[in-house]
């Protein structure tokens, strides 16, 4: 199901530059909400990695990320087309927390490594803190 709104959300986007053209095409206004919804959508999914403790299994931690990234694959295509600086650094934020993950022994628990993990999760935070604000989302 997500990727049938990733699907929609990307057509907004392109029709965006010609909306002047038609009378019924997308307003920016449209598009931004597009942006926000799976700003909003990502945020919901990597809330939970904000968890991650000493005691949380690195095939758990694994698994929630692989929910996250669908959005995150989404926000990229968002961003491609709109070259928001914020969404650039929230997406290279993800990435670094994502390398500390896949550098866990997946039969272990994440232990030493969780606070590690747990700065990394907040550096994604922030940066999606920034780019509500500079998508002009409501937080």
């Amino acid at each position: 199901m997500p990727f049938i709104r990733v699907f929609l959300l990307l057509l907004l986007l392109l029709a965006v530059p010609v909306a002047g053209c038609f009378d019924n095409a997308p307003s920016l206004a449209d598009a931004r909400r597009g942006v926000c919804q799976t700003l909003d959508s990502l945020r919901e999914s990597f809330h939970a990695l904000l968890e991650v403790n000493p005691n949380s299994s690195v095939a758990q931690v694994r698994e929630l990320r692989a929910t996250v990234d669908q959005w995150i694959a989404s926000t990229r295509g968002i961003n491609a087309l709109l070259q928001i600086a914020q969404i650039s650094d929230l997406l290279i934020a993800y990435d670094l927390f994502s390398q500390a993950v896949d550098g866990l022994n997946t039969d272990a628990r994440v232990g030493d490594a969780a606070a590690s993990l747990q700065a990394a999760a907040a550096a994604v935070d922030a940066a999606l803190v920034q780019a509500y604000q500079a998508a002009q989302c409501n937080q």
